[in-house]
Parts: C-alpha cells; sequence; structure tokens
C-alpha cells in the first residue's frame, strides 16, 4: 500500500499480507507522518476499495476529522499522482531485478526492499 503526502510528495509503501490490514496499515502511517511533519492528516483520498470501507475505518477517520475523498475505481485520470508513482516504483523494482538478474550490482536477497532513498518503507505484520 503506498501513501503519499500531496504537499511534500512524501511517499511511504506498507507491506500488506492481506487488503484487510490497510486499516492498521493507515494508523501506523498516520502516527508516522503526524510525528515526522508535526502536522495533523486532513484529507485521505481511495478508490472506494472495500479495505478502506469498512465500519472501523469510516469511523476512525471521522473521529480524527479527517475528510474522505474517494476515485472512481479504475480511473488513473482521477489518481494521477498515485497511479504515477506507482508506475515510477514499479519501474525502479523491474529495472533493479533485471539489473541483478543479469549479474550487476550489489546481490540482494530481496530487490523489492531496495527503495529510492525519498520513499520510507515499513513491513506490516500483524499477529
Amino acid at each position: 500500500m503506498t501513501f503519499i503526502d500531496d504537499a511534500t510528495s512524501h511517499r511511504a509503501v506498507m507491506q500488506l499480507k492481506r487488503k484487510s490490514d490497510a486499516f492498521d496499515a493507515f494508523k501506523t502511517y498516520k502516527a508516522f507522518a503526524e510525528n515526522h511533519f508535526q502536522r495533523k492528516i486532513k484529507e485521505f483520498q481511495d478508490d472506494k476499495g472495500g479495505e478502506y470501507m469498512s465500519k472501523a475505518f469510516i469511523k476512525f477517520t471521522d473521529e480524527c476529522s479527517i475528510h474522505r475523498r474517494h476515485s472512481t475505481r479504475n480511473r488513473p485520470q482521477q489518481n494521477g499522482v498515485a497511479e504515477k508513482a506507482n508506475r515510477t516504483m514499479a519501474e525502479d523494482i523491474s529495472a533493479k531485478i533485471t539489473t541483478l538478474t543479469l549479474g550487476g550490482g550489489s546481490h540482494c536477497s530481496n530487490p523489492c526492499l531496495e527503495l529510492p532513498s525519498n520513499i520510507h518503507s515499513q513491513g506490516h505484520d500483524s499477529a
């Protein structure tokens, strides 16, 4: 799951085992971002996928006064920033895998964890 701050262009990647982990990932990101940037999250945009629409998720954003915006699913025109970020990350990862496969570069057991330095990556395990 990718979170993007429109004001700073900061990107955070949260690895989910299941889509149902999205709510916990958002709470983790919210705590990180508000601590790191010293500002409250005011808006959250999603594609209205089921992972964003649980009663607990909606209640949490309401209690935190986070305005929710929904884009239309499968409409990249409405999600341009996120689509571009995901495409860029996928291209970067693909290039790293190709480099490693062809024998160039350093050895990395999991190239997907080698992200550009401006991306905060955090694994997400739920017990």
